[in-house]
């Protein structure tokens, strides 16, 4: 046991346990235990192997038999009981450090965020020398984007225990959201150092470098993998699929993923492999059979993800309502004017995959420029005042309240600036369509570049995306409730155009495509730049940078092409019902 981590101890017990060699896992067992007395797998394995419970060491007077038997409803997929048990527990044995990391665990996976991380919170105070603790509320802190407190769980769990791979493979992903890559990439590294056998760390490894566009490097974790497992598991056959599509290999990638068993996936690499396989198939002309597997992965996003239905429904009614408020607004809107000395916002808006990353590819190569790409300003800056306000409520906004929200957005944006270095910022975050109201209020004289596509490859190009889940990505995986949210955003943003005279300056991704140089220089021209050659070499723009946090990472790698013109006329059929309700904005944006 003292050459072996915690993790490598209890795979051998449980492997010597499925041989029969039951002492022999019993004796390994028992020695986690003395070295972790509240780890629930090895108690609830000598419980199992019939070990009196009386004499297992019990965690904080909470007798073994009861952790075991939650453990043995956790591992039946049983999370609601195990929930509603061990919160029971707890006020009977406020001290079982093990039961509030189980209630904790369980928890984080019914999606009860606050609740997981107040229980692990008490655990890690109850036992401070307990890894697994810290580990897992740094997992429920990175989920939450706290990516500075998360580094510093993970840390305080490897110091506890430098063997724990998990750990050191979830610090990778912390660091990996701080955009501190070589550091996440080493952390990866060590876990498989630790476990070689660790298929997420592998995993994750790949992912890393191939979301960051270092094929190379991707490649190697896989010839790397290759000589730990003989045969692939699934979850590397599919970054080995993953891998192919990058070489544009589509057939390789058909072959690879038709050859694996969705069943053994989790369901998120499963919704991967639909993706992938819809992706490849319509390289190959192969449409129909596309679409079914869109349509196959947006029918598993939406069971899976079925907590967001409700709050998706609301945030669309939402919308609406902002549509509403602003076409029967009465009354001229107050004049409002820049503070003297303060520098005009750029703003870069358009319905997801507008061709917005392109843009923001080409923006990032003057040297003038500056790209913050995606992320929550305006959210932040709106938050005194709430999300979804009447516009009348907006528009009485007086001076402090808005030199506040103002201060807001501004301390967001210093967290993400490279410098204050007197560039053009331009933030970029496509449905702040919706938010033109707030945007107009605090900043009047704002540029906004609109990004337009036409409106049924919008649709599609959403349609076969695996985006991260959250409530406005959610109304992407249904065809008619991204075609109304794409109606109200469009509707709201004219709405505002007009009412408030916004500054705009639309780019159609199909002339980016057709006739770059023209377009930008007409576009820097709106910003009141000088034209910078460099503009048009966006593959070394993004070669300096590091991973791209939008599904366009792959593409703007590569030449402009326009592969992607009127693709949704390949789709035709699928996509017919809902030409109707998109017909103005087809005229309006001359795609007639």
């Amino acid at each position: 046991m003292a050459k072996l981590t915690v993790d490598q101890a209890l795979l051998r017990a449980t492997s010597l346990e499925r041989k029969g060699e039951l002492e022999a896992a019993r004796r390994l067992y028992q020695e986690v235990l003395q070295r972790f007395p509240g780890n629930p797998r090895a108690g609830a394995a000598l419980v199992r192997l019939g070990e009196p419970a009386g004499t297992i060491t019990s965690t904080g007077d909470l007798p073994r038999e009861s952790l075991a038997h939650l453990t043995s409803l956790y591992d039946q997929g049983r999370l609601d009981a195990v929930a509603e048990q061990a919160e029971r527990l707890t006020h009977a044995f406020p001290d079982a450090f093990a039961l509030w990391n189980l209630l904790g665990v369980s928890s984080a996976r019914l999606g009860r965020i606050a609740g997981a991380e107040r229980a692990f919170r008490r655990a890690a105070a109850l036992k401070p020398d307990f890894p697994d603790a810290f580990s897992n509320l740094g997992n429920i802190l990175k989920d939450q984007g706290r990516f500075d407190e998360a580094v510093a769980s993970f840390e305080r769990a490897i110091a506890l225990n430098p063997g724990f791979a998990e750990a050191h493979g979830n610090l990778g992903n912390a660091l990996k959201g701080q955009g501190r890559l070589d550091e996440a990439a080493a952390s990866f590294a060590r876990a498989i150092e630790l476990r070689p056998d660790f298929t997420e760390a592998h995993c994750n490894l790949f992912e890393l470098f191939e979301k960051s566009n270092r094929l190379d490097s991707a490649r190697d974790v896989l010839e790397n993998a290759r000589r730990v497992f003989p045969l692939f598991p699934p979850e590397l056959k599919l970054r080995k699929a993953a891998y192919h599509f990058r070489m544009k290999a589509f057939d390789a990638v058909i072959a690879e993923l038709r050859g694996t068993d969705g069943g053994v996936l989790g369901v998120h690499s499963e919704i991967k492999r639909l993706e992938l396989l819809a992706k490849s198939l319509e390289k190959t002309r192969r449409h129909d059979e596309a679409f079914r597997h869109m349509r196959g992965m947006n029918g598993l996003i939406r069971t899976t993800y079925r907590a967001f239905a409700e709050p998706a429904a609301g945030y669309l009614e939402n919308v609406a309502r902002r549509r509403r408020h602003l076409h029967s607004a009465q009354g001229t809107p107050p004049a409002r004017h820049t503070a003297p000395g303060r520098s005009r916002r750029v703003f870069l808006v358009g319905f997801p995959r507008s061709g917005t990353t392109l843009l923001d590819a080409f923006l990032r190569g003057h040297p003038q420029m500056e790209v913050i790409e995606e992320r929550p300003l305006m959210t932040r800056a709106i938050a005194p005042l709430g999300e979804f306000s009447a516009p009348d409520r907006i528009e009485a906004l007086g001076d402090d309240e808005l030199d506040r929200m103002r201060g807001l957005y501004s301390d967001e944006l210093k967290r993400h600036l490279d410098s204050d270095n007197g560039k053009i910022v331009v933030d970029k975050l496509p449905l702040n369509l919706i938010m033109a109201p707030e945007m107009h209020a605090l900043f009047p004289d704002a540029r906004y570049i609109l990004a337009l596509r036409h409106p049924l490859d919008c649709l599609l190009s959403n349609y076969k995306q695996n985006f991260k889940p959250n409530v406005p990505m959610y109304l992407m995986s249904d065809l008619a409730q991204a075609s109304a949210l794409y109606d109200h955003a469009m509707s709201i943003f004219h709405l505002c155009r007009e009412r408030y005279g916004l500054d705009v300056h639309p780019v159609r991704y199909e002339d980016l495509t057709q006739d770059t140089e023209r377009v930008l220089k007409s576009l820097v021209s709106f910003l009141g730049m000088e034209w910078d050659g460099a503009l048009l070499d966006p593959k070394r723009t993004v070669a300096r940078r590091g991973m791209i946090n939008t599904p366009s990472y792959s593409q703007v790698v590569e030449d402009v092409y326009t592969d992607s013109n009127e693709l949704w006329r390949r789709y035709e059929e699928y996509l017919r019902p809902y030409a109707p309700g998109l017909r103005r904005w087809m005229e309006e944006f001359g795609y007639a």
